[in-house]
């Protein structure tokens, strides 16, 4: 799924061809994919406002998927899990991020 990974100026790209699209097929036809482009745009702006208030030492991602128009996801061996578990202060941060939102 490279849609996931693309950066803001390359998901507002996308709508500008999902809208082209839509003038040619009509509204209809292209509904699921302008949900899968404001699950993207959402997940993007979470993630700046989670990284920018929680001040985190690393940089945090969020992603949202809507459940019903996203294709399932195969599993991928890229996915990297930390080398050991962080302490609560390590974590305290989640707590603030949890009582925000």
């Amino acid at each position: 799924m490279k849609f996931i990974n693309q950066k803001s100026n390359q998901v507002e790209e996308e709508v500008k061809n999902i809208e082209l699209l839509k003038q040619r097929f009509g509204q209809n036809k292209l509904n699921n994919c302008m949900i899968l482009v404001k699950d993207v745009k959402d997940s993007g702006k979470l993630s700046a406002r989670i990284n920018q208030q929680a001040q985190l030492p690393f940089e945090f991602n969020v992603l949202i998927l809507s459940r019903d128009y996203w294709p399932v996801i195969q599993e991928q061996d890229d996915t990297h899990s930390p080398s050991s578990v962080p302490t609560a202060e390590e974590t305290q941060w989640l707590d603030e991020v949890q009582e925000t939102y």
